[in-house]
């Protein structure tokens, strides 16, 4: 009793403060410092992109249908709201942990590089584009951690793979893009004991990368069966989007074609494939790799790379299969993609250019390493520069929108039968180019992760989504209440639309049957059957002016894109359907560079 009493609780906190070495704290620290610094633009506004629309408040069961229930118990957490302040606090704290975890497990020890590293993941534009949907952003910085953590488990014990199960479970039961996060910093955390002095044996390299493997296969497991007990309890079923239903489910036959699509895409984004690189940006991550492998062969050279070749060969070739641990996905789901939210695995090769500049500093001339680490802040700032337009462009977008909003809503309430609650039936989407020159103020930021548009809430071609969205954001962001329009009013209003006046014309805001009509605009494709298997299509766009229309048309079979017709000015196309099937003719269309836009058909069967 007397020494619980004599527990002194700040001396013991101190103690263990002083325990964590200079590069854990440094790599915390700048990563506070640096998130704050580049992110708190965004978490002191309110601003949103499309789907954070009619997520500013919640219900606790969305995402549960995704597999991710997890991120639905941190909403409860938050009251199924977005305070953007609280959500930019946690995810800071959640991406500074993240960094000392990545830190410590690719063996950085030297502060210089432990600062380096952080200021990499904090930011890279991934976090600025995932921090647009706010209503998830800190649940999926705190997924990074735990795929991170997943790895640091598995490094600390020999049955370290178990609570590293754990961890990769709850990081996938939020978001599953961060297995690739695992996956990729185990790889690099392999690699660099094969090279590094005083690394491990290769005999216990091969031992580490079976625990890695354990440690996937069992946390992948526990994930799965935690999602059927949550379908289970809460009587829901996996969504077909994106191919959660049949995650999982590796189809070997395609795995060939997938492989060569894995490394297609990777070595892509040094192109400026999905990632906001450019030319500049390209140039700083090929001199960073270029760094990694000078200092590879200087150490090569060195006593111990002649002693332990077999090391370097092992190393080189798990370098080799670096692409397929970035962007598993491929592999794992019928309906791949690639954009800046499942990209965060994509920081992790130039931290890991950061590690060997401090791991293999005694064995290649210190301006090699000082080039590195170069190379590395001028790519981090650039990254920042990336964020803050990107910010920029957010709150661009919606002060537009939010105009729009409510010169629309100006026609609205003056309606003679109009009142508070009523039904709303938004017809298409307003063209980007409409207002023109909005596209020219970012005409090189081509990426547009979660706005898709200037007229945020009302981009989509699915009539159902802009009315869901423009009911949501008109009743909680300007305070007037409508609702959305029921299926069968949509069905029943629809038809008449390609008649209507469009916006802003005289009569394109009226109220019939109750329901108040707004007609941006539909983009609407014609069938016509022409005997036999073929079929002419036709593209009717709501532009009363089509000049300088780029159109591209794709021919879908069974969900599955089977043919693509160069972009041209051609607003007919003739199909022919040799194979029975399930068939969609979409259109891709765009004017003068602006984000395209896609009309569909309906599917029919032939």
């Amino acid at each position: 009793m007397n020494k619980l009493l004599a527990f002194d609780l700040e001396n013991a906190l101190l103690a263990r403060l002083r325990a964590f070495s200079a590069a854990v704290k440094t790599a915390f620290f700048t990563a506070l410092g640096a998130g704050l610094a580049t992110h708190i633009v965004f978490f002191t506004g309110t601003l949103f992109n499309e789907d954070s629309i009619k997520r500013f408040r919640h219900t606790s069961e969305e995402g549960i249908s995704g597999g991710r229930w997890l991120g639905n118990a941190l909403g409860e957490l938050r009251m199924n709201y977005s305070p953007p302040f609280l959500i930019g606090l946690l995810t800071i704290l959640f991406v500074a942990v993240a960094s000392v975890i990545v830190c410590h497990t690719l063996g950085i020890r030297s502060r210089g590089g432990a600062a380096v590293a952080s200021l990499l993941i904090v930011t890279f534009p991934v976090t600025a584009y995932t921090a647009g949907y706010i209503y998830a952003v800190d649940g999926y910085m705190l997924s990074f951690a735990l795929a991170a953590g997943a790895v640091a488990c598995v490094k600390r014990h020999k049955l370290g793979f178990l609570p590293g199960a754990v961890c990769l479970a709850l990081s996938l039961a939020i978001y599953q893009a961060y297995l690739m996060v695992a996956a990729s910093l185990a790889l690099f955390w392999l690699v660099t004991e094969c090279v590094r002095p005083g690394g491990l044996p290769l005999k216990k390299v091969g031992l580490a990368a079976l625990r890695c493997l354990a440690m996937a296969a069992s946390g992948y497991a526990l994930y799965y069966l935690s999602v059927r007990v949550s379908l289970l309890v809460t009587g829901s079923a996996l969504t077909s989007y994106r191919g959660i239903d049949t995650m999982g489910a590796v189809d070997f036959s395609s795995l060939p074609r997938n492989l060569l699509r894995i490394y297609y895409r990777v070595f892509g984004v040094l192109r400026g494939e999905a990632y906001p690189l450019s030319k500049w940006g390209a140039l700083l991550a090929v001199a960073a790799f270029l760094s990694a492998a000078a200092m590879l062969a200087a150490s090569f050279v060195s006593r111990r790379g002649k002693r332990s070749p077999a090391s370097f060969a092992a190393a080189l070739g798990l370098l080799a299969l670096s692409p397929v641990a970035l962007y598993t996905l491929p592999i794992l789901t019928p309906q791949p993609w690639l954009n800046m939210l499942v990209m965060y695995s994509f920081i992790l090769p130039f931290v890991f250019v950061c590690a060997l500049a401090d791991t293999l500093s005694g064995e290649y001339p210190p301006l090699l390493r000082s080039a590195a680490f170069a190379v590395l802040l001028l790519l981090s700032a650039r990254h920042f520069t990336v964020s803050e337009i990107y910010y920029l462009k957010i709150e661009t977008y919606n002060r537009q929108a939010h105009a729009l909003y409510n010169r629309v809503m100006a026609r609205v309430e003056p309606l003679f039968e109009y009142s508070p609650g009523r039904a709303v039936y938004v017809i298409g989407s307003l063209p980007n180019y409409y207002y023109a020159a909005q596209e020219s103020l970012f005409g090189e930021f081509a990426v547009d992760q979660g706005l898709w548009g200037p007229f945020i809430g009302v981009s989509s071609i699915d009539d159902a989504t802009n009315n869901s969205r423009f009911a949501r954001y008109a009743s909680d962001h300007l305070g007037i209440p409508v609702t959305t329009a029921e299926p069968e009013d949509i069905d029943a209003l629809r038809a008449a639309s390609p008649s209507l006046p469009i916006w802003p014309e005289e009569g394109s805001v009226f109220l019939r049957h109750g329901v108040i009509i707004i007609n941006l605009g539909h983009p609407v494709i014609d069938r016509e059957a022409l005997g036999g298997a073929s079929a002419r299509f036709t593209a009717r766009l709501p532009a009363r002016d089509t000049a300088g229309y780029t159109l591209r048309w794709l021919l879908e079979k069974d969900g599955v894109i089977v043919e693509a017709r160069p972009p041209g000015g051609d607003f007919e196309q003739v199909f022919d359907f040799a194979a029975p099937g399930t068939y969609r003719v979409l259109c891709d269309y765009r004017r003068d560079g602006e984000i395209g836009k896609t009309a569909r058909t309906d599917y029919f069967e032939v």
